[in-house]
């Protein structure tokens, strides 16, 4: 598979308790003047003292070239909260 992947910034808009330990995680990102939206899955984390989930921060954010609705979030020193990063941009 050849790579694809694009890196633009987005921000995180939400952020909710799913079950037990899952929670999810919600950024949207623009790209050639369309607004997207995309979900992941996290366990717990937050910026600072009480910003869970980092909302309202800015991430960098990897998306498909071929698909722009494809995407995720770089969340820098908190991945781990995500068990994985996609490899197939």
């Amino acid at each position: 598979m050849s790579y694809d992947g694009v890196f633009t910034n987005g921000e995180i808009i939400k952020y909710k308790h799913v079950k037990e330990t899952d929670y999810s995680l919600m950024f949207q990102y623009e790209v050639e003047g369309v607004i997207y939206t995309n979900t992941i899955n996290t366990g717990y984390f937050k910026c600072g003292d009480d910003n869970e989930g980092c909302v309202g921060e800015m991430y960098t954010i990897i998306y498909s070239k071929s698909n722009p609705s494809v995407s995720d979030v770089d969340l820098g020193d908190k991945n781990d909260v995500k068990g994985y990063f996609r490899k197939y941009f």
